[in-house]
């Protein structure tokens, strides 16, 4: 079973977002994450539709 990783984190450097999605995160999102980018990544993600 895969268990989706959606990063939400206050570091916005390029380099933290590719070696986060490169370790496999479906997303990341970058603090104060609203609502509808949590939810948008849900949904990219496949939790919810």
């Amino acid at each position: 079973m895969k268990v989706p990783v959606i990063v939400i984190t206050s570091d916005d450097q390029p380099e933290t977002r590719q070696h986060v999605l490169k370790g496999g995160a479906q997303a990341m999102l970058i603090k104060p994450a609203t609502i509808d980018a949590l939810e948008g990544a849900l949904k990219k993600a496949g939790v919810i539709s």
